[in-house]
């Protein structure tokens, strides 16, 4: 979302408005300093496949959101986990952010992102990254 957004969020009754300001807003988000149909100019099915879920769900009503940073520690039970084999037996961690939308205190929404790459390397499964800027 631009910036410029930033007191109309404040000051805006996200309870009655916030599908309409989010419709709003959410056509100004800039890519690289650009609108998105400028930044994708050359290639609009690229912006189609990326941005296609953007809001994906806005027209859901609800009436309570939460966003919750997490961090996980679990003990493998299985040998496979997501496709990387060997984890049985051996113990990984990883963080994480979860967005839920609730209407009738039952999730009609949710988003959560989190670092797989992080879990394959302590599985042994993937390289760990690169980190050229401690170099």
């Amino acid at each position: 979302m631009h910036l410029a957004y930033l007191d109309q969020m404040r000051s805006t009754d996200l309870s009655a408005e916030r599908r309409q300001f989010l419709k709003t807003a959410g056509t100004s988000i800039l890519v690289g300093g650009l609108t998105p149909p400028a930044a994708f100019a050359a290639d609009a099915a690229a912006w189609v496949a990326t941005s296609s879920g953007t809001l994906a769900g806005i027209d859901l009503e609800y009436d309570e959101w939460a966003v919750m940073q997490w961090v996980w520690k679990a003990k493998h039970n299985a040998d496979d986990f997501l496709g990387l084999k060997g984890a049985q037996g051996r113990t990984t961690t990883c963080r994480g952010i979860t967005f839920h939308c609730y209407r009738n205190r039952k999730i009609v929404r949710e988003t959560t992102q989190w670092n797989f790459r992080e879990v394959g390397v302590q599985l042994g499964a993937l390289e760990p990254p690169v980190l050229f800027w401690k170099k």
